[in-house]
């Protein structure tokens, strides 16, 4: 159901729900941390996850949609490589990564943080076509983002 103040639209599409309407996409948010091979869904846009280095993993976005977005954040120091895959439905990656304040031209498919990437790196994942994400960022040292 829906429910209308004089100030604001509640709409209520139950657990996970898209809904769609005049151009608008409103998802549920979700946000948590990711240790492990993780496939996130249309589900999951809007959501900020913390990255474990602990393990090497792959996280794997969904195909990209208008409206669709997602935030990741190292959270520790692990030695590993963390991939997110952003190349379902045949989807390119095209941003600018701040890499030790130098803006970086961002164009591939897989983003990875490099075994020496810090805490506090981050990088978000903008859906701006059915092929295409927006990606910007930032991280400290140089090569803690690799873009393939």
């Amino acid at each position: 159901g829906s429910t209308t103040t004089s100030s604001s639209l509640t709409l209520n599409a139950g657990t996970g729900g898209i809904i769609t309407t005049s151009g608008m996409r409103i998802v549920s948010k979700t946000a948590g941390t990711i240790a492990g091979t993780t496939t996130l869904t249309t589900a999951d846009s809007g959501g900020t996850f913390s990255i474990v280095k602990t393990n090497v993993y792959t996280i794997t976005l969904p195909a990209p949609a208008p409206g669709m977005n997602f935030r990741f954040m190292v959270n520790d120091i692990g030695n590993n490589v963390v991939s997110i895959d952003a190349s379902a439905g045949g989807a390119t990656v095209i941003g600018i990564i701040d890499i030790a304040n130098v803006s970086t031209a961002a164009i591939g498919t897989i983003i990875r943080s490099a075994p020496v990437a810090g805490v506090g790196d981050w990088v978000e994942f903008y859906g701006i076509a059915n092929s295409i994400y927006f990606v910007r960022g930032a991280c400290v040292s140089a090569g803690d983002w690799i873009i393939n």
